[in-house]
């Protein structure tokens, strides 16, 4: 029974046609296929167009295929479409009637074209010459691309119409239009183009075939021909030009010139690229102005060659212009206008060794020679032991040259010119036999020459030669000793002198011969000395000789005492009175601990810097680099005895001591104020020192105080008890045997607060009338100056002061009460006073003034409450100045110094008798200005310090120093603790904040801080008086950590890419970076802008980090590196040289075996071994590893290949699909560098064939493959 079999296959595109075939034109978006390009439903155009413009997309995209339908789609594969069964048919009319025959399909369906096809994809158009000149012939070469060369389809297999090409060129002077046959997939056309305007040009190139049109646009740029590239060019003969410049004759730096020998011609070739009608002009004050004119068309270049002679000696300055006009050039060359010379021939030694030389050796001579040409030049050597040596002394660009001369054993000889026009030539020779010489030499040049001889007569000599003198070594007193003298004499007549020497003097001279037999008188070591001489050379040997007696009676000291610091030298001597050829040897053994030491571990040995040894005495030196005890000893000795000895006493080594801080321990106070006889503790740290001790000045002369010395916070602790207020200057040295430092810090001791009371001006307050409130000091008015007082009234009101009174005129009858409260930087006390205010109308009488007043102002007094008659005031003003007799009951007084007056009033009245009132005036300065007195920048030390800051205020230009004391004409003045004047007044509030923390309001005018950690900190003080003036000042602070080292890094880098440079900083992070990297590049960064990574610091004092700079270098090499880290208060250096290498480049990766390429991978039959080759074009020491990927791990190395390539040959196992790449390994790179091939690679087992089998209508298809 036979049955309808009906076979599907999916069939892959083929090239052979541009029209693939008609598909479904339901076609699913997939990663294959493209999106949407355009719409091209628009019947309006041509199909052929609308292909055209489709495939160009996709081709661009990178897609194989194009499908045209209502849409333009791009694809990899059809595999997603299936085949119409319609036949393909060419399009009708119906579009255009313009409109060529090309493949249809029918609707609801699409076409399916490749995206390389037989349209124009690509035209491209340059001119070949880079300047283009008006009215010059120039070539436009245009290029066009086709895809390839297919036919349209198989229905349309016939026409090749496509292949015909229609170029047209347009621009606003020519219209070109040519017909043309592709032949290949790229089309190259040169037609020649002259433009006749210049300025601006386009020309535009349209190409089209049968299905497609493209064009291009060029843009040029039309010159007029003026002259360009103006070149001069010196011609002269070269026995006619000179190899050098004499001195006296000076070119302009970097200036062309060229010299020339008097009156010899020569000529001056030029030339410009471009111009017509061009004019040459020569012009030099000697030569007279010389004009030619060239009149053809300069095409390639146009010249003139223009002959001179010059026949006096000098630099001439010729400048030529080459002119038309449309342009002018002008160029200059200096001419050196010289004379031949040849003189002045010098034949020396090139040393100044002596006259006499060894046979054999090689001598060094020096001639030197003025010449002015080295042109046919020779120099001819006769050192007249049958050698003569003939040398060219021919012209090079270089400054030292071998010459060509035939050569003798080593000689050698080498030229170069000297100042100005002086030929050094030094050449070499040996003489072998023994005799006097004086060579000859002579320099000829063309018609000239000059000769000479040598200086001075050469003597040569044969040397001596001698073996050694055998004696005993050892010899006893009065004993004979026997010497023989091994030689072997090269001369004919030699002397033998032996010498008997005892502490390099001399004992006894024997004229003899070769065996000596002596006799020693006394012991000691002895130096025998024989001298074997002849006329020619003088050869000696010696040996030593020990005739012994035992050593006796040894002694040992030490230079200097017995203590020294860790860098002192200490020299100790050893001295016997007895003994020949004494040997000493030293020893030094620690004998303790060092005490306080940062090295606590003394060396175990330790060897003597240097030893001077004597016959009978030895000295030697030592640097002991730990602290502690030493015990230093030594032994002499001899070939018969040996004595030991020690010093006395052991050698204490001390640590210099470094440094010393002093600061007041924890206290309920502020820092640097004490209480007046209390019992204060001050805390010392030192750094580095041993046996440290301490000694204080108080303001009471330096002494010793007791103190103890804390272990665990490594401190001493000491007490002070300070019986009299003020400010004082503490100092506390830090010593022992070998160094002293000291440190000073202030401090201000004040007294509790005791026996204030409060009192009123009136004994009845009256509404309406001024009521000062007043402290007392044991009944006085208190004129303490270290006190801030505050005034709290029963109605609220407060007033803040360091006046001992203030003024309140009362609104209001009744009670009152005020508390007051009076504080210094160690005490407080308050105060109470109650009152009573009367409004009856009854006035007691009273001076009635301003309490608080300016320097220099008048001030109104006036008496108030008097009902009877006074004829007569007597007023005290409290100051400088005589009582007044006023009959006033209303005055003035001007107060020129600052205080607190108590005036004093007198009435002598007629009714009522004398009647005395009181009052008070406070004067006080004026503020103008404050400033803070502090450092802007602070270093955070090993050791905590305090920081004084102080507050300098003008006022009205008295300068207040610290004791009080004043001084005119200074605009700032420092107030503290004992700013005021005697008589009080300036009484200035100051009132500091550090970060917004506020201090106590206090009266001097400093503040002590500590900083332990880094950054900004604002400090702000506010200065006020009673006067009303408040000022403001404020300073920044930074707080660094230094910089203490800083160490560099670099990682490999290759030219042209960042090279990383790790910078290692021990200390500040805020920091400046100055970078010089070897390459004439410097730069500066700033921390903040680097790249930083913080580490765990070992320790607790600086922090450690490491910045990145980056840098690239162009050209491999060694450069050094130089970094300077740097903060405002310390700075730190190093170096390092980086190695830069050259880059890997242009790597090719090729398959040599049999492969095939389909669907982007390469397919390989797994029955055939993989071939690839990797080649670079450049790299440093380069190591190939390939990966072939079949299994996980490793790679195969290349044990065969070299730095430029390497071949691999790999079978596969398995089959499937593996990504093949190289590993390309430099030390200049941190990572190998892997370059993989385009695809991957397809391991597949051949098919041979297949066959069908028909299973109950199941098909099965199965493939033969070969045995793997």
């Amino acid at each position: 029974m036979m049955r309808n079999i009906s076979i599907f296959f999916y069939f892959h595109f083929t090239e052979q046609y541009w029209h693939q075939g008609c598909y479904s034109q339901n076609i699913d978006k997939g990663p294959d296929v493209g999106g949407t390009r355009q719409d091209i439903s628009d019947g309006s155009q041509c199909a052929s167009f609308r292909t055209v413009e489709c495939a160009r997309a996709c081709l661009k995209e990178r897609y194989k295929l194009a499908s045209v339908g209502s849409e333009c789609l791009c694809l990899n594969n059809t595999g997603q479409l299936r085949t119409q069964n319609q036949d393909v048919v060419k399009c009708s009319s119906s579009e255009q009637q313009s409109c060529p025959l090309f493949p249809c399909c029918p609707a609801e369906s699409t076409s399916v074209f490749l995206v390389e096809g037989p349209y124009i994809s690509e035209v491209k158009a340059n001119v070949n010459v880079d300047l283009v000149i008006r009215n010059r012939a120039v070539v436009i070469e245009t290029v066009i691309k086709i895809p390839k060369l297919l036919n349209i389809s198989k229905e349309l297999e016939n026409d090749t119409e496509f292949l015909q090409l229609n170029i047209e060129w347009t621009s606003l002077d020519f219209r070109e239009n040519v017909s043309a046959v592709a032949e290949k997939n790229e089309i190259y056309y040169r037609i020649p183009i002259t433009f006749t305007v210049s300025g601006p040009q386009v020309v535009d190139v349209y190409v089209t075939n049968k299905i497609s049109l493209l064009s291009t646009t060029l843009r040029i740029n039309v010159l007029d021909p003026s002259p360009l590239d103006l070149e001069i060019v010196n011609l002269v003969d070269l026995s006619d030009q000179s190899s050098c410049l004499p001195e006296e004759f000076v070119v302009p730096e970097k200036a062309q010139f060229f010299s020339v020998f008097q009156g010899a011609n020569f000529s001056l070739e030029v030339s410009v690229a471009v111009g017509e009608n061009v004019t040459f002009t020569f012009e030099e004050r000697s030569l007279g102005i010389r004009e030619v004119k060239v009149t053809e068309v300069c095409i390639d270049g146009c010249s003139t060659i223009q002959w001179f002679q010059l026949q006096t000696l000098g630099v001439y300055q010729v400048w030529v212009t080459a002119e038309n006009t449309f342009g002018k050039l002008s160029k200059s060359i200096y001419v050196v206008v010289m004379e031949r010379r040849l003189s002045n021939l010098r034949f020396s030694r090139g040393s100044l060794e002596s006259g006499v030389v060894p046979s054999g050796t090689a001598v060094e001579f020096l001639i030197q020679v003025e010449i002015h040409s080295r042109f046919n030049s020779t120099l001819t050597i006769d050192v007249l032991d049958g050698h003569t040596h003939v040398a060219s002394l021919e012209d090079t660009s270089e400054k030292t040259l071998a010459l060509n001369c035939s050569s003798q054993g080593e000689m050698y000889i080498t030229s170069s010119y000297g100042m100005g026009c002086v030929l050094h030539v030094k050449f070499q020779h040996a003489f072998v036999e023994e005799r006097n010489y004086r060579p000859r030499a002579r320099v000829k040049s063309g018609d000239l020459s000059v000769k000479g001889e040598l200086d001075s007569e050469l003597i040569v000599m044969h040397r001596l030669s001698l073996t050694r003198i055998v004696s005993p070594g050892a010899c006893s007193v009065n004993q004979a000793c026997e010497f023989d003298l091994q030689l072997e004499p090269s001369s004919r007549s030699a002397e033998i002198m032996w010498t008997i020497l005892q502490n390099n003097n001399s004992v006894d001279t024997i004229q003899g011969s070769k065996k000596l037999s002596y006799v020693f008188q006394e012991a000691g070591c002895f130096h025998v000395e024989a001298v074997v001489e002849n006329s020619l050379s003088r050869v000696e040997e010696s040996t030593n000789l020990h005739v012994m007696n035992p050593v006796s009676n040894l002694v040992i000291h030490c230079e200097g005492g017995h203590v020294f610091s860790g860098t002192d030298k200490v020299v100790c001597q050893a001295d016997v009175m007895e003994g020949s050829n004494v040997q000493f040897a030293w020893n030094v053994k620690p004998a303790a601990q060092p005490i306080r030491t940062v090295n606590t571990v003394p060396s175990s040995s330790i060897q003597p810097i240097k030893v001077l040894n004597a016959n009978l005495s030895s000295e030697a030196s030592f640097v002991f680099q730990d602290s502690g005890l030493y015990n230093i000893s030594v032994s002499v000795f001899n070939g018969i005895s040996k004595l030991t000895k020690s010093v006395p006493e052991a050698i204490q080594i001390q640590e210099e001591i470094q440094c010393v801080v002093m600061k007041r321990g924890r206290a309920r106070y502020p820092r640097g104020v004490v209480v007046l006889r209390d019992r204060v503790l001050f805390l010392v740290k030192t750094c580095g020192g041993s046996q440290v001790q301490l000694e204080f000045d108080i303001g009471e002369g330096r002494k010793r105080f007791p103190y103890i010395y804390i272990e665990e916070e490594d401190l001493y602790e000491v007490y002070f008890t300070f019986t009299t207020e003020g400010s004082f200057a503490v100092v506390v040295y830090a010593f022992n045997h070998v160094s002293e430092v000291h440190y000073q810090t202030r401090v201000l001791v004040q007294r509790p607060v005791v026996g204030l009371t409060l009192t009123l001006n009136q004994k009845r307050p009256h509404v309406g009338s001024p009521l000062v409130i007043k402290v007392l000091e044991e009944g006085r008015l208190c004129r303490r100056n270290d006190l801030v007082y505050v005034f709290r009234f029963s109605d609220g009101k407060e007033i803040t002061t360091a006046s001992p009174a203030v003024t309140r005129e009362f609104s209001q009858s009744g009670s009152w009460h005020v508390n007051v409260t009076a504080t210094n930087l160690v005490d407080k006390v308050n105060m109470y006073l109650e009152f009573s205010v009367r409004d009856d109308g009854i006035l007691d009488v009273a001076l009635v003034n301003s309490l608080f007043n300016a320097v220099n102002r008048p001030i109104e007094f006036q008496i108030m409450g008097i009902e009877a008659e006074a004829y007569n005031i007597e007023v005290r003003f409290g100051d400088d100045n005589p009582p007044a007799v006023l009959s006033s009951t209303q005055w003035d007084h001007v107060y020129t110094q600052p205080g607190m007056y108590e005036v004093s009033v007198v009435l002598h009245t007629v009714n009522l008798g004398d009647l005395e009132v009181t009052g008070l005036v406070i004067v006080q300065e004026e503020l103008q200005d404050v400033v803070i007195d502090a450092p802007s920048f602070i270093s955070i030390d090993r050791i905590t310090r305090e920081h004084r800051f102080e507050a300098m205020i003008t006022d009205s230009g008295t300068r207040l120093t610290e004791g009080g004391s004043k001084i005119i004409g200074d605009r700032y003045k420092g107030i503290n603790s004992k700013s005021q004047s005697t008589n009080g007044g300036s009484q200035i509030l100051y009132t500091w904040s550090l970060n917004g923390r506020q201090s106590e309001i206090r009266t001097v005018n400093w503040i002590i801080e500590e900083f332990d950690q880094p950054g900004k900190s604002v400090l702000v003080v506010e200065a006020s008086n009673d006067l009303g003036d408040k000022l403001f000042a404020l300073q920044e602070v930074r707080v660094q950590y230094p910089v203490m080292k800083v160490t560099l890094s670099p990682f490999p880098t290759i030219e042209t890419e960042l090279c990383d440079i790790l910078v290692s900083v021990t200390g500040s992070r805020e920091v400046s970076v100055d970078v010089d990297f070897g390459d004439g590049v410097t730069d500066t960064f700033s921390s903040s802008s680097l790249q930083r990574n913080m580490k765990a610091s070992s320790s607790l004092y600086l922090p450690k980090y490491s910045l990145i700079v980056q840098h690239r270098y162009d050209l491999k090499g060694h450069y050094e590196v130089k970094v300077n880290v740097s903060n405002h208060i310390s700075w730190a250096a190093d170096s390092v040289v980086v190695e830069v290498g050259e880059g890997i480049g242009n790597i090719t990766l090729e398959v040599l075996s049999h492969f095939s390429e389909q669907n982007s991978t390469y397919v390989v039959s797994i029955s055939d071994p993989l071939v690839v080759r990797a080649t670079v074009t450049k790299g440093d020491n380069l190591t190939f590893t390939w990966d072939f990927s079949e299994y996980p791990a490793g790679g195969l190395r290349d044990q065969y290949g070299n730095e430029s390539s390497s071949t691999a040959t790999y079978a596969f196992s398995m089959i499937g699909l593996f990504r093949v790449s190289v590993r390309i390994s430099s030390p200049f790179y941190r990572e190998p560098q892997e370059f993989p091939f385009r695809y991957k690679f397809k391991i597949v087992e051949e098919i041979q064939g297949f066959y069908v089998e028909d299973e109950a209508a199941t098909i099965r298809v199965y493939p033969i493959h070969h045995a793997a």
